[in-house]
């Protein structure tokens, strides 16, 4: 190897940097304390972008009226304050490979070994713009009963135009990747619901106070737009099985659906396609009939689960506080539901393969023999192989169960991704202030904590909050692999102030 002054080679580089440069101004004004008028600018550049798209213009405005200033609510004894708003801005993305923009090669050594060959590595684009998303929002905020009761609602809407995602390119483009793509601003998305917050003071009498904050979000998503093609849809079945088109949800499942364990043969069914059908109209239906879950069937016979996606529907917490004298008691719940999540590391944990896998513990005891014909799982089987019996009562030996494409499964790992969680549980007791004051301190605080300590919901996974949003934005929610959960943690401690 050499000594260390023995320098043969010296080597260092950089890349993938990305530089940001921008402009901001404001003007706000207020009449009559009661009328607010809001207005400001962004001219933001980034490198990612070649010159001519580097530089992009985003605007904001907002109003408001503090309605309960008005000389028509002075006798309205119960509200204390009510506001009405509404507000427009916009928020420019950037946040892809700093290198989306430029053609890569490699080095490749064919013909003869030369090491004298390149070949593509990756296909720029040249034409890439900002991604833009309008947002509105019109809302009510309020404080009712000397502010014992606040909070606030509101609907929002976020039209996301030119999306930065990256498009699949044919194997035969030539380009040396195993999933090669090419980043484009290929559509519009948008998202929209409502938003409700409450505060209340729910006992404060006595030296004891109980205080509760809640807050709800409801989401509605749909595509607006692709690139105009017809019938024209994001699918990368090497991936996942997770489908985008125009008017629907963000990544819908396109899976096969699960029919139960054959009784006699031990191997596991699907419900059959009208493949006709399909090739006449382009609809998946069933034609009412099951078949063996084969690699063939896996890959023909998948239908669109187009209310099911990994996206969450709604998703708040919910906080209560309690105060008596020196003590006090935080309970902080948080609650999220309306997906669905396929739980890809309990597939590949449920059957035996090659040997490789780390097989779960349901399935001991529970595949099925001519013993245990209704067992949960299939006959255990080397390199997922079956005798199929056909309709004929002939056997086709040594059948392949396996999939070929990450997304050609069935939909038997398919779980609900609802939950309720507690978050934090923390009980806390402050010094009395005379000690303090003998001790020449401002407090001393002790306090034990739970992070993490339950969680209800019907996934049987690791966690149903940790999701895999995929390489390309959240296109990929809701395919989980295996995945590090949230640990449960307990603290203890103090802090001291002077």
């Amino acid at each position: 190897m050499g000594s260390p002054g023995d320098v043969q080679r010296v080597s260092n580089g950089l890349g993938g940097e990305q530089y940001f440069r921008g402009f901001f101004g404001r003007f706000n004004y207020k009449l009559m304390d009661r009328y607010i008028l809001g207005f400001s600018f962004r001219r933001d550049a980034s490198s990612i972008f070649l010159p001519e798209n580097r530089w992009n213009n985003f605007l904001a405005a907002s109003a408001g009226w503090i309605i309960s200033d008005e000389s028509f609510m002075q006798n309205v004894t119960p509200v204390e304050f009510l506001k009405l708003r509404a507000s427009f801005g916009q928020t420019g993305n950037s946040a892809i490979n700093a290198l989306a923009t430029e053609t890569g090669y490699t080095g490749w050594g064919r013909y003869g070994d030369v090491g004298a060959g390149d070949l593509l590595s990756r296909i720029g684009n040249p034409d890439l713009l900002w991604e833009t998303t309008n947002a509105y929002d019109v809302g009510l905020d309020f404080e009712l009963y000397g502010s014992r009761i606040s909070g606030s609602i509101g609907y929002y809407l976020q039209d996301a135009t030119d999306l930065l995602l990256s498009v699949q390119v044919p194997q035969s483009s030539g380009i040396w990747s195993g999933n090669p793509t090419i980043v484009d601003n290929i559509g519009d998305l948008r998202n929209q619901g409502w938003e409700f917050t409450l505060n209340t003071i729910n006992i404060d009498r006595g030296g004891f106070q109980w205080s509760t904050n809640f807050n709800f979000t409801t989401n509605r998503n749909e595509v607006l737009k692709l690139t105009g093609g017809e019938d024209e849809e994001l699918y990368n079945v090497r991936t996942n099985g997770l489908v985008t088109t125009v008017g629907e949800s963000l990544g819908y499942f396109r899976l096969a659906e699960y029919a139960g364990i054959d009784p006699v043969g031990g191997y596991e069914l699907i419900y059959e396609m009208d493949l006709e059908r399909f090739r006449e109209t382009g609809e998946r239906v069933r034609t009412g009939n099951v078949i063996p879950a084969t690699r063939a069937n896996l890959r023909d016979h998948l239908f669109d689960q187009r209310d099911k996606t990994g996206l969450p529907t709604f998703f708040g917490g919910l906080t209560n506080n309690f105060r008596y004298k020196g003590l006090e008691l935080s309970a902080v719940l948080v609650f999220s539901g309306g997906n669905y999540i396929y739980d890809n590391a309990e597939r590949q944990r449920s059957y035996i393969g090659n040997g490789n896998s780390i097989l779960r513990q349901s399935i001991v005891g529970n595949t099925w023999t001519e013993g245990n014909p209704n067992a949960e799982w299939p006959q255990l089987s080397w390199n997922h192989r079956y005798d199929v019996i056909n309709e004929d009562g002939t056997i086709s030996e040594n059948q392949r169960f396996d999939n070929q494409r990450n997304g050609q499964v069935h939909d038997k790992f398919l779980k609900r991704g609802d939950f309720l969680r507690m978050r934090t549980l923390q009980l806390a007791y402050n010094l009395p202030s005379t000690l303090m004051e003998r001790w020449n301190m401002s407090g001393i605080r002790v306090y034990v904590s739970a992070n993490n300590l339950f969680t209800i919901t019907e996934f049987d996974g690791y966690d149903p909050e940790v999701v895999n949003l995929g390489n390309d934005r959240n296109l990929g929610q809701g395919w989980v692999g295996t995945t590090l959960p949230q640990v449960r943690s307990w603290n203890v401690g103090a802090t001291f102030s002077f």
